[in-house]
């Protein structure tokens, strides 16, 4: 039971945050843009976002762990995550 708890509130989140930045690209970042445009931006914005996660993911989080341990890894990714948000 806990796991699904776990994947629905992850699934959420990454739903959330797409859809984030969907309305706020729409909004403001591509406000004068015909809507094709805009959701190209989009689309690119999400590519880049996503070729991050993954770069972080297979070269950053190994060397990382070693150096910090699961704990302060987790701890410091997210004060660095607050932090981002503001």
């Amino acid at each position: 039971m806990q796991a699904s708890v776990v994947t629905l509130l992850l699934s959420s989140y990454f739903m959330m945050m797409q859809l984030t930045f969907a309305l706020y690209g729409g909004a403001v970042l591509f406000r004068n843009y015909t809507p094709q445009m805009a959701q190209l931006g989009i689309r690119l914005m999400l590519g880049v976002v996503g070729l991050g996660q993954f770069a972080s993911q297979a070269w950053l989080i190994r060397p990382l762990k070693a150096l910090f341990g699961d704990a302060r890894l987790v701890i410091l990714g997210t004060t660095l995550r607050a932090l981002g948000m503001g």
